[in-house]
């Protein structure tokens, strides 16, 4: 029990202080790692949490193992007092380095970003600096309203974005979509049927599929410019999207967002999503 506190305590108490000392610090190497590692492959990430699960099985081994042959009296530092004080420092230092990961398991409530993230979809994603924006790139922003919103770069600094009936205008040219399928969604009174199209932004590194379920509000928008540190953004459900096209009052971004307000970046999908785990959600 000790050892779900802290990988090694459970040994601490036994007196094994040296394994205890090396099995914590394994755990707390791969703790810095998820707060503080940059991107890595997804294989790299696997490998470093199975070692940080591994250090914690391995101390309730060699724990049982340990305590077949108990000794007559216990060193100080394995004493309940020591074990307390011990335990109180590996909770508030897990505390601190679980808030502040770099990886975070995300997952998608509502159907904004279909199809590229269905609804329910789980994806991890990199909450840190991955270089420029780019046109297309999916990111994290957070929201007036306190919430962590996903959604795709559709304008950068210096673009004039537009929208007319439903399709995207950057600096003054329609991009273009392509019709690729029909696809069954979820409606309020049932099961109804999306257009699946595909486009790509100027210099966005590949394509992408969005959603047209027909005429909505926000298939028009008028020309604005991006302003320096800001970038807008739309979701890829672009009928049942609340993004940047929209006001605050009703869900929406209010226009272009502060690069500032973008807090991570989507990078691998997770277990229980549409498509394998480990696959990129980046270029």
């Amino acid at each position: 029990m000790l050892n779900l506190i802290g990988s090694g305590l459970g040994l601490l108490r036994l007196g094994e202080w040296k394994t205890a000392a090396l099995l914590f610090s394994v755990s707390l190497v791969s703790l810095l790692f998820f707060s503080f590692g940059p991107l890595v492959p997804f294989a790299i990430l696997i490998l470093v949490g199975l070692v940080g699960i591994g250090s914690v099985v391995a101390a309730m081994w060699l724990s049982w193992r340990t305590s077949r042959t108990l000794p007559s009296s216990y060193p100080r530092y394995s004493r309940w007092y020591a074990i307390v004080g011990v335990a109180l420092v590996v909770a508030v230092t897990n505390f601190l380095l679980t808030e502040n990961r770099r990886y975070r398991s995300f997952y998608t409530p509502a159907e904004s970003m279909a199809p590229t993230l269905p609804k329910n979809d789980r994806f991890i994603a990199f909450m840190g600096h991955m270089g420029p924006l780019q046109r297309g790139d999916l990111v994290l922003v957070q929201t007036p309203r306190n919430e962590i919103y996903v959604k795709r770069v559709a304008a950068i600094p210096g673009d004039r974005f537009a929208m007319r009936e439903g399709s995207v205008v950057l600096n003054g040219s329609v991009v273009p979509q392509r019709a690729v399928g029909m696809d069954q969604v979820r409606e309020l009174l049932g099961i109804g049927s999306a257009q699946k199209l595909r486009e790509q932004f100027p210099e966005e590194r590949s394509s992408h599929e969005i959603y047209d379920l027909g005429f909505s509000p926000g298939d028009d928008f008028e020309e604005t410019t991006i302003s320096n540190g800001f970038v807008l953004l739309l979701g890829d459900n672009r009928d049942r999207s609340a993004d940047s096209r929209f006001p605050v009052e009703v869900g929406g971004l209010s226009g272009p967002v502060a690069i500032a307000d973008i807090v991570g970046r989507p990078v691998y999908q997770s277990w229980g999503s549409s498509r394998p785990l480990g696959t990129k959600l980046f270029d």
